[in-house]
């Protein structure tokens, strides 16, 4: 008889295989690594080669693997619609409705929706991208059940990854301002300014420090999208205030040779709506803290 293949064992593969350690995968499975561990050797033995490279912290695909988890997504895409249709008492799983601020939500999407939605196909998923200020007000007013907020870093205050916003410029940009205006006071020429869109907490930061010192400022850009700001920044039409962990080749740190204000370090919260109960949304949050947890930060 032709011996099949359990799309358990595929589940854990494709989850490894994305998320990079079994230790990762384990949690999004709800499993122990042991657990993963043994699925993937039984999947090895099935196919009859070595799918996955592991050492102590990482592991990635071998040629075979890289090879097997196209195949091995068709296949569970599949067997997931099969047993919808099958299920037909189950229904339509939740909606649930996501805030993400622009900076952060490639990776978000990259690294925690598309495992979820992959693992718990029921799910009905919108996700709305703004500021943090405009995300806080849609998620005050009941329109999101969960929403991703940057905000100042308060000690305890439940941060699931800190934020080190820092004064941005073009790689090209001369050492020190070109009339050294930093030191010149309200009578300075104003510094030119790509900022993100009202309700953004960065925006808030730079123009109190700004005040703060006297320092004059004048807005080139304003814009709700993160790549609007971004290449003003590196066409050097304008200085700004991003994450540190985003600088480019193209751009560097000029808080300290600009004599620049410090600014305040920031934190990235998740926020769940009381009503937004149940397995789905379970998954959804400890998919997104697994993608904190991937940036380095707290």
């Amino acid at each position: 008889m032709t011996p099949t293949i359990d799309p358990e064992l595929l589940r854990c593969f494709r989850s490894v295989a994305r998320l990079g350690r079994f230790k990762a995968a384990a949690d999004h499975l709800g499993r122990s690594p042991a657990s993963v561990s043994m699925q993937v050797r039984r999947l090895e033995d099935l196919v009859g080669a070595r799918l996955l490279d592991r050492d102590n912290r990482h592991v990635a695909l071998t040629p075979a693997g890289d090879a097997l988890l196209a195949d091995a997504e068709a296949l569970l895409a599949l067997n997931d619609r099969i047993l919808r249709r099958l299920d037909r008492g189950s229904g339509q799983g939740p909606l649930i409705r996501l805030g993400l601020p622009d900076e952060y939500a490639a990776r978000i999407i990259g690294d925690a929706l598309a495992m979820v939605t992959a693992d718990h196909p029921g799910i009905e998923l919108t996700v709305e991208t703004a500021p943090s200020g405009r995300l806080a007000e849609i998620f005050a007013a009941g329109r999101l059940d969960m929403a991703v907020m940057v905000a100042p870093l308060v000690a305890g205050d439940g941060a699931n990854a800190r934020i080190d916003p820092v004064w941005a410029g073009a790689r090209h940009l001369p050492p020190t301002p070109p009339d050294d205006a930093a030191q010149a006071g309200r009578d300075a020429t104003p510094l030119p300014l790509a900022l993100y869109d009202a309700g953004c907490p960065y925006r808030q930061a730079a123009a109190q420090a700004l005040a703060a010192m006297g320092r004059p400022w004048r807005p080139v850009l304003i814009s709700p999208s993160n790549a609007a700001v971004d290449a003003c920044i590196e066409a050097g039409l304008a200085v700004g205030v991003i994450d540190r962990r985003r600088l480019t080749p193209s751009l560097r740190e000029i808080g300290a040779d600009w004599r620049l204000p410090p600014l305040p370090a920031h934190g990235l919260h998740l926020h769940r709506a009381s009503r937004a109960r149940g397995a789905a949304f379970d998954a959804l949050e400890a998919g997104m803290r697994h993608a904190f947890a991937g940036m380095g930060r707290i």
